[in-house]
């Protein structure tokens, strides 16, 4: 199936800025990561979130970042220094910077999609491009004397677009004709264009940590965050049990 030439504009954008990622240094030594998110499989009714569909691709250097204040020949080093003010003031051996870089696109629609007019008591149409940078300080320490430690404290970036330049509406209509579902009809009244942010911190911190036997273990992860910025703000928390 040909693409429309709205997508091909759309996929060339990515490209674009996948292109800048895979010019990072070092790239050769990153882990490559895909995720794909659609309302076709859900566990809250749409009507809760009125997201439609996600993708993100992501870089993750292999080897830690190392900090180079106060005089960097790297000016991604020199920026990702200034944005990390999580730094965790902990020993080298227990310490490490992580580094996530990627691009995502995102679109949200009302409930139906069928409706042609405009729906001023839904969600708006909107589509989201853009792209990412994560900060991750981790100390992990397991001693005798001192017990087990195991956080992390993670700055997030994302900047882009909300608007026609996105194209969420050709995305959609493509992937609802893949799938022969209904055609979306109002994405006339989609947001205008406007510049994209969020900035965001949060921490996760391991309570509890439990060897089992044949090696396995046991735990759980306590999590708090807080994002502001024009496209998504709020705090969260939440625990997570975990067992393998």
């Amino acid at each position: 199936m040909l693409l429309p030439r709205s997508i091909n504009r759309a996929h060339g954008k990515c490209l674009l800025m996948l292109a800048g990622l895979l010019v990072l240094p070092g790239c050769a030594n990153h882990t490559v990561a895909v995720w794909q998110e659609n309302d076709s499989i859900k566990l809250l009714p749409k009507k809760f979130t009125n997201y439609s569909n996600g993708m993100q691709f992501t870089l993750s250097p292999t080897a830690p970042h190392s900090p180079c204040r106060p005089d960097c020949d790297s000016v991604l080093a020199s920026v990702v220094d200034r944005l990390n003010v999580l730094e965790v003031d902990d020993d080298a051996d227990a310490a490490n910077i992580w580094l996530r870089y990627g691009i995502g696109h995102q679109f949200f629609t009302p409930d139906d999609v069928t409706i042609p007019a405009l729906q001023p008591d839904d969600r708006p149409y909107a589509g989201w491009l853009f792209a990412s940078l994560d900060i991750v300080n981790e100390v992990k320490r397991d001693q005798p004397e001192e017990g087990f430690t195991h956080y992390r404290n993670t700055v997030g970036l994302r900047a882009g677009i909300v608007g026609p330049s996105s194209h969420g509406d050709a995305l959609q209509s493509w992937w609802h004709d893949v799938c022969t579902c209904d055609e979306p009809q109002g994405w006339k009244y989609q947001l205008r264009d406007e510049p994209g942010f969020m900035y965001s911190l949060g921490h996760e911190r391991k309570l509890v940590h439990r060897k089992l036997p044949r090696a396995f273990s046991f735990d759980v992860i306590g999590s708090a965050g807080g994002t502001i910025g024009n496209v998504h703000y709020g705090v969260n928390v939440g625990s997570a049990l975990r067992l393998g």
